[in-house]
């Protein structure tokens, strides 16, 4: 039996117990969002509520399973019909419920971010363009296919047209609209063709069920309580999603800081938050502002960053349980950005020396590239560590590889995963590839697992051995085969031998490690098709990461490590030009993202933070200055340390 009361402080008993019409919480760094949401979907259970009238959405597939695990946990039981997804989980599986009613294929296939470029690509070849052509600077005639898809994603998702998209954030790119048109017309035919939905599509069909079929309205009638976590950063489209599911019952919550949006650059929208009392009339606002992660120290740093914020909406007061204990964040001054790398490894190991737990310890970064440069200092200390902010699990070479052949068994006329499934083919190029997927696509009736059984239609004989091989795999993956069988298969008679003919030696043990864990989730799904899908829209909220060690040093963006806490933080480059990045400068908005983020940064800190200020100079030969959001703060709410024993005082 859960004490509510007991176990929740009174603003998180408040959002807890308040469960009929529209709350919002505002829940500052450390407050306990995560709790308020699991403790108000067990407490809706525990009064009585079926199971089957809750949703809860939020943007991790890990994050949706650890609440539906600690909700379960709580109440001591198993809740099979409570619906606890990330948004593009839920959106497939309303999808293959009900797609039908907006003509989606109950065999669609999920298109990653790469796949869909790569889609983008094929589009570009066929209309006779240069795909390898370098960037702007060097005399680009077009966008790469990357950036088209990165483009048509940010207009939908920002409801913006492309003609003005384009003149707004791509100026260099408003000659070539007709051009872009015809790509993007091109592109979602091909993925009509192919039976194909990239990650819009997910969250576009959803929303169209929703608003125009008998079945949205059901969906709408069922769920009587919905929650949305990490509302801040939820887009147009996802917060619309919201509104429809909860149009009947007007039983919605959401949670979230502003103070932490991260991700508008890729949609996400934080005037959401800002306009959720315009849109649910009567809200009920409940701010969470005691923090049990921090010293008081750490939050009046994070209190006086956000405190000169252009928008003081929902402003948090960050108080810390912990009372105020600890040091003084403290700003490390050095000449160049080299001996901040390695100043950084020497502290963590003298602290790693003295007794600090490894896995207490992250360095962050507003990009990977500096963090590279730790990793090789860690490593000449023999320190364990593990990379935050990489590539995302089914993006890595060998996931998408395995994946491939899987997708071309199972619809031999995809051909984008035909494209990526012959290139692991010895001694077989980019020509005869489309030789082989021009032959598809001219001849109708053919596909290419035809052809690989009939190779003679190839130029060049040369890898018909290898392709026989291939065919002899991709024959035998079947949808109604047992899906562990079907991978074990694949792994063992093909791809086996890719690992270990074009990987480095020092690699191929994690890669193998990555097969197996493919093989074990694998065991949970009984057809082949759900398995794909389901790891393919994990792809799109969560990070793989690879660690050197059990305990390792998290080493990670400051957008990766949104939601982590450690004992010390090591924070890079809070300088101008670094943080805010100089890509922000003139865009007051973009300026603001960069302030989140380094009030993201420094609300990570439990006990210490570390900044380091490299006084590099920049293009014009001038030394660079401390970041304008610690201007005034520096040696005041922090303590300085000059590494060289001079004074910087003019450069803050």
């Amino acid at each position: 039996m859960v004490d509510f009361n007991k176990e929740l402080n009174p603003s998180q008993l408040e959002a807890v117990t308040t469960t009929e019409g529209p709350v919002l919480v505002i829940a500052g760094a450390g407050t306990g969002k995560t709790r308020v949401v699991t403790y108000r979907t067990a407490y809706l259970l525990d009064q009585g509520v079926d199971p089957e009238h809750v949703l809860l959405l939020t943007f991790s597939v890990k994050a949706a399973r650890e609440m539906q695990h600690r909700v379960e946990h709580m109440l001591n039981k198993t809740y099979h019909k409570l619906t606890v997804k990330n948004f593009h989980s839920f959106a497939m599986e309303m999808l293959k419920s009900y797609g039908r009613d907006v003509d989606v294929p109950e065999d669609f296939d999920i298109l990653d971010s790469e796949s869909a470029s790569e889609t983008i690509r094929q589009v570009m070849e066929e209309l006779g363009l240069d795909v390898r052509s370098r960037g702007y600077v060097a005399n680009r005639k077009h966008p790469t296919p990357k950036q088209i898809y990165e483009i048509l994603s940010y207009s939908r998702n920002n409801r913006v047209h492309l003609d003005k998209l384009y003149q707004q954030r791509y100026p260099l790119y408003t000659i070539y609209t007709d051009l872009l048109h015809k790509i993007v017309i091109a592109y979602n035919a091909l993925k009509d063709k192919l039976r194909h939905l990239d990650y819009d599509d997910l969250l576009f069909k959803l929303r169209l069920l929703l608003k125009t079929t008998s079945a949205g309205e059901r969906l709408a009638n069922r769920f009587r309580y919905v929650m949305v976590d990490e509302y801040q950063d939820t887009n147009l489209i996802q917060a619309n999603i919201a509104a429809l599911l909860s149009r009947k019952h007007h039983n919605i919550m959401g949670t979230g800081d502003p103070a932490q949006t991260l991700y508008t650059w890729r949609g996400a929208y934080v005037r959401n938050i800002y306009e959720f009392e315009t849109r649910y009339k009567g809200t009920r606002v409940i701010k969470l502002e005691d923090n049990y992660r921090s010293y008081q120290q750490v939050l009046d740093l994070a209190n006086d960053v956000m405190a000169r914020a252009q928008t003081q909406v929902y402003k948090i007061n960050l108080q810390a349980h912990r009372g105020t204990g600890g040091v003084k964040p403290v700003v490390v001054f050095m000449d160049d950005r080299a001996e901040q790398y390695t100043m950084v490894a020497d502290r963590i190991a003298e602290a790693v020396e003295d007794g600090t737990s490894t896995n207490e310890v992250a360095v962050l970064s507003r990009s990977m590239k500096g963090l590279r440069r730790v990793e090789m200092e860690l490593k000449i200390h023999n320190l364990p560590y593990v990379v935050f902010g990489g590539t995302r699990f089914s993006e890595i070479r060998h996931i998408k590889d395995l994946f491939a052949l899987l997708k071309f068994g199972l619809n031999p006329r995809n051909v984008i995963a035909a494209r990526r499934s012959l290139f692991m083919v010895d001694h077989v190029g980019p020509v005869a590839v489309r030789k082989l997927v021009r032959e598809i696509r001219t001849k109708p009736g053919k596909h290419l697992l035809d052809i690989l059984n009939n190779p003679g239609s190839l130029a060049s004989r040369v890898a018909h051995p290898q392709l026989r091989a291939l065919y002899a795999v991709l024959k035998n993956i079947r949808p109604s085969r047992d899906p562990q069988d079907v991978i074990n298969e694949v792994f063992e008679q093909f791809y086996e031998n890719v690992i270990e003919t074009r990987f480095e030696k020092e690699d191929i043990m994690w890669r193998l490690g990555d097969i197996r864990q493919i093989v074990e989730i694998a065991g949970r799904y009984k057809k082949l098709r759900p398995f794909i899908n389901d790891i393919m829209v994990e792809g799109a909220s969560d990070q793989r990461n690879h660690a050197s060690d059990e305990n390792p040093i998290v080493l990670s963006t400051i957008h990766s490590a949104k939601g982590l806490e450690f004992g010390t933080v090591h924070l890079l480059d809070v300088i101008n030009g670094w943080l805010p990045n100089v890509a922000a400068f003139g865009d007051d908005d973009a300026i603001e993202e960069e302030r989140r983020a380094l009030y993201v940064a420094i609300t990570r800190a439990k006990n210490e933070l570390f900044m380091y200020a490299p006084l590099t100079r920049d293009a014009q030969g001038q030394p660079r200055t401390i970041s304008a959001f610690l201007r005034g703060l520096v040696g005041k709410v922090t303590s300085v340390d000059d590494l060289r024993g001079t004074s910087y005082q003019r450069y803050y």
